[in-house]
């Protein structure tokens, strides 16, 4: 049995009784999903049908701003609560802050802007390039949530000394 990555939500999902497939992380019938994955091989392989489907994207976004900002502000919160759950759960480390507006990534032997610029490149501002980049590689070591506070101070502490 095949597990595949789901576009929405990056769980895998799994192919359950005759032909049906199920996303694990969002429910999404398998459907919608396999048209999405169809549609992107299509692009890649025509790109007349990929700058089509580009236009036809950013008009819907424009006719849609409020419902495409909600489903993305709801993305992003569920991709940032999935990281924080696989490193150990949703409060800091050192403080025990667990308000989830203010909990972050650290990266426990520095070194974070480098990263950032590497798997973002000119995007290195992408605040949720870094989750992305955990969940795709599969949450390696060498990480830790921190509230920002926290994250500043120890900041300070190794580059600093203080």
């Amino acid at each position: 049995m095949k597990i595949i990555r789901c576009h929405l939500c990056w769980d895998g999902f799994y192919t359950k009784g005759h032909n049906t497939k199920y996303c694990l992380g969002c429910r999404k019938r398998a459907y919608s999903l396999l048209t999405v994955n169809s549609t992107r091989k299509r692009c890649e392989d025509d790109p007349e049908y990929h700058a089509y489907k580009l236009n036809y994207h950013r008009e819907y976004i424009k006719k849609n701003r409020g419902k495409a900002a909600k489903w993305s502000r709801e993305a992003t919160k569920r991709r940032k609560l999935k990281v924080f759950k696989a490193y150990g759960g949703t409060k800091c480390v050192l403080c025990n802050n667990d308000d989830l507006d203010v909990l972050t990534i650290d990266h426990i032997n520095c070194g974070g802007t480098k990263h950032r610029e590497e798997i973002a490149g000119k995007r290195k501002y992408d605040g949720q390039a870094i989750y992305r980049w955990l969940v795709e590689n599969d949450y390696p070591d060498g990480f830790r949530v921190l509230c920002r506070n926290c994250n500043w101070k120890e900041h300070l502490r190794l580059n600093f000394g203080e």
